[in-house]
């Protein structure tokens, strides 16, 4: 399979969510230096990317995250006139085009954002503040309306779901925690789980603070890429009461590896494998 050009795409987008559409799939680029979403179509047999659309935005974008159904996207906008962060909702047609349905302000920047499950309110993890944050959606629409909030601790960087919708977890980096939440998707209330965090591996293990987390979507599990050492660790999680245990962390890296290391992103292929 031909390269991609990594270093090009690295330096344009901040995020860049890939889903399915007639024939192929479409990666969208969160482009900074546009101000737009450019989404590329991905050659199936080579990996090669053909642009394919382009949608202005008001701001600089950044992270982005699907309605269930696919047919919206929502793009955090940074500097916007006000000098503050807001939502762009962007409806999406069945060849994957892209067209702004509106922006709405919220409480601050977001390294990462996500939809419930049932469509129904925007979760939002802020690194500088520490806060958990949920929005309402309307017909598709993210109105800015905040539902809930919660404070856990800075450098909050990722909020993410189990498949059920029901448990919230969010991995922090300094203090080297997971917060873990009950959800009420329809009134968009977050309720801290009991334990409301559980901590990642020791503090002198080689991998420590977790980042982004993904869940497995067919056994009850999930990982953590490590941003210390560049490390993954595995989580049981208990699907009755949505809790996490850490049961192992490994190197991401190959064994004869020498020198330093951090883990950004992480996810799992649809069939988890």
């Amino acid at each position: 399979m031909k390269r991609l050009p990594l270093l090009l795409i690295v330096g344009l987008m901040v995020w860049c969510p890939v889903t399915s559409v007639s024939g192929g799939q479409l990666l969208y680029l969160a482009s900074q230096r546009d101000k737009a979403i450019i989404a590329y179509e991905v050659a199936r047999d080579t990996g090669e990317l053909r642009r394919r659309f382009q949608c202005d935005l008001e701001a600089t974008p950044g992270a982005m995250a699907f309605s269930p159904d696919k047919s919206f996207v929502y793009v955090l906008q940074s500097g916007l006139e006000n000098g503050g962060a807001g939502v762009a909702t962007l409806g999406r047609s069945a060849d994957g085009a892209l067209t702004l349905k509106g922006t709405a302000i919220i409480k601050g920047g977001a390294p990462y954002i996500r939809c419930s499950n049932d469509g129904r309110c925007l979760l939002a993890a802020h690194y500088g503040s520490g806060l958990v944050t949920a929005y309402g959606i309307t017909d598709g629409m993210c109105t800015g309306q905040l539902l809930d909030q919660k404070m856990t601790a800075k450098t909050a960087h990722c909020v993410e779901l189990d498949p059920s919708g029901q448990f919230v977890f969010v991995p922090h980096t300094s203090p080297n925690r997971v917060y873990q939440f009950q959800l009420d998707s329809e009134l968009g209330e977050l309720t801290p789980n009991d334990p409301p965090f559980v901590g990642g591996p020791d503090e002198d293990h080689l991998y420590h603070q977790p980042r982004h987390y993904a869940h497995h979507p067919k056994l009850e599990m999930a990982y953590t890429s490590n941003e210390r050492g560049g490390g993954i660790s595995a989580w049981s999680f208990n699907p009755t009461n949505g809790r996490l245990e850490l049961v192992q962390t490994l190197s991401s890296l190959p064994l004869n590896f020498n020198g330093q290391s951090a883990a950004a992103d992480i996810h799992i292929t649809p069939d988890g494998r």
